[in-house]
């Protein structure tokens, strides 16, 4: 799925589209970054939790890979000490894992908007994966926090977790979604 924020081709109201945004976000963990990050592709939504739900992964996917870049660049860039080197090389590891769950579940919430005969095993794939890329995110994070990395720590840190709340966000948004199997598409 490609995101870009645009016209509404449908018709329906931007308030109307803001509002459901407004509505699904105010149940996450960070509802203000929820509505945020996700009130740019409200065009792309038309109300259906499925697609918000959708969006909310392809957006969490893109940061997690924006955070694993950041950290494998500076992995390999060299750090003064061997506990910085094995944190990042760590972080590494795991936001990478991150990146391949989070896109395994890009492919399983496609498959849910497609509404074929395992859209619920889709829907609880998408559910197992991002929990897991929100471990992984989440362990990178706790791990950043122990090292100095000669003062660029707040920057690493900081792409890691907003990888990691707009992931959180994800999976609250997708396991509202599974609990009442809202497939609209």
């Amino acid at each position: 799925m490609a995101l870009s924020p645009n016209a509404d081709p449908s018709g329906a109201s931007k308030n109307d589209s803001t509002e459901f945004i407004s509505s699904r976000c105010s149940r996450t963990t960070y509802p203000v970054l929820c509505r945020t990050s996700l009130s740019a592709y409200a065009s792309q939504m038309q109300s259906s939790p499925a697609k918000l739900a959708q969006v909310a992964v392809v957006l969490s996917h893109a940061h997690a890979e924006s955070a694993f870049s950041l950290v494998t660049s500076m992995a390999k860039s060299g750090t003064p000490n061997r506990d910085e080197a094995a944190v990042l090389a760590d972080c590494g590891m795991m936001m990478g894992d991150a990146v391949k769950q989070l896109q395994r579940s890009r492919y399983a919430m496609g498959a849910v908007l497609a509404r074929g005969l395992n859209a619920k095993a889709s829907m609880e794939n998408a559910q197992t994966w991002v929990s897991s890329g929100l471990t992984d995110e989440s362990m990178c994070a706790s791990g950043l926090a122990r090292v100095d990395l000669g003062g660029k720590r707040d920057v690493v840190r900081g792409r890691v977790v907003m990888a990691a709340r707009l992931t959180s966000n994800a999976l609250s948004l997708i396991g509202r979604l599974a609990s009442s199997m809202e497939i609209s598409p």
